[in-house]
């Protein structure tokens, strides 16, 4: 038995698919089955960049230690922080950590 045979198989002994046919009926239940979908579920969700990438990032863009951030003039410390927010992969809480800039501070940008 191949791997997507027993996982069929597996599947169907826990799914009742009489019920849903009863509903709709069987040709609007292979129609809808078989829709291609883009829906995104949450173990799909975006990569996440790691810590080290990120202090990289910000020390490219700014020429300093991604710690010494927190120290920057207001406007200057929060334009990196938007520019870098705008990086897929970056999360505010992340961005914190690695800045020393609090997490609230960074969600108000």
């Amino acid at each position: 038995m191949d791997v997507g045979q027993w996982a069929s198989e597996t599947i169907n002994s826990f799914v009742d698919y009489g019920f849903a046919l009863e509903i709709i009926g069987q040709s609007q239940y292979k129609a809808f089955m078989s829709e291609e979908r883009n829906d995104k579920c949450l173990d799909e969700s975006e990569k996440r960049l790691r810590d080290n990438d990120v202090i990289k990032i910000l020390e490219e863009l700014t020429g300093t230690k991604a710690a010494n951030i927190q120290y920057e003039p207001r406007d200057r410390r929060d334009q990196i922080l938007r520019d870098v927010m705008k990086t897929e992969g970056v999360s505010a809480r992340q961005l914190s950590r690695v800045t020393g800039v609090s997490a609230n501070t960074i969600w108000r940008l």
